[in-house]
């Protein structure tokens, strides 16, 4: 856990408690290991932290309430209880971050979203990190129309790969679809996509212990 602590403090550590990310760390652990937590679970890993601790989780989407105001897998449509009976899921993408993190003390997204994508077999699964570096720097408040990860896929010699790339970017837990961005989509022309606020790269180097 305490590599995971250090990868986490790396990324977030400016936004967030000590004690939060200690707790969150461990929490992150034990949902990696199945692909979703209980509230049960975490109140008994993060005890009086618990809510905060599920938050941060979701500002980040870290994790994704499996309780949703209507029916979408659309993150911004989650209800963030924290009833018994309440859990919440990991995107994959995020689960081989933590898992790595757990190893080696570092918040890598780029190695993540590659493997996520060579298991997926995308035959370009190589360029993907390229790809996110890309949308990276296209996105405005975290948001990206389908029209710039189009531009994005055409810079990359991966015009023809547009539509099954953000298929697969949404199945992996890259981006989700913004529908109260409706305005915003109007105004782009294009379906717009929220990129997952934890995809950042971290300074952080391989733990020695």
């Amino acid at each position: 856990m305490r590599k995971a602590t250090r990868a986490l403090s790396e990324v977030l550590g400016e936004f967030i408690k000590e004690r939060i990310t200690e707790a969150l760390a461990e929490v992150l652990l034990a949902a990696s290991r199945k692909g979703r937590i209980s509230f049960e679970e975490v109140r008994r890993i993060a005890g009086e932290e618990a809510e905060e601790v599920l938050l941060v989780a979701y500002q980040w989407r870290l994790l994704v309430p499996e309780r949703t105001s209507k029916e979408s897998m659309e993150w911004e449509d989650g209800i963030l209880g924290t009833r018994p009976e309440e859990s919440y899921k990991m995107p994959n993408v995020i689960s081989l971050l933590v898992e790595e993190a757990g190893r080696s003390g570092c918040w890598e997204p780029d190695k993540a979203v590659a493997e996520i994508f060579r298991r997926m077999g995308e035959p370009e699964w190589a360029c993907i990190p390229k790809l996110l570096e890309l949308l990276r720097a296209r996105a405005v408040n975290n948001k990206i129309s389908a029209e710039e990860i189009k531009e994005a896929c055409r810079e990359l010699g991966l015009a023809e790969r547009t539509d099954p790339l953000i298929a697969e970017l949404k199945a992996s837990g890259i981006i989700s679809p913004v529908m109260t961005s409706l305005f915003e989509a109007i105004l782009r022309r294009s379906p717009v996509y929220e990129l997952n606020p934890s995809l950042i790269k971290s300074s952080s180097k391989p733990s020695r212990r």
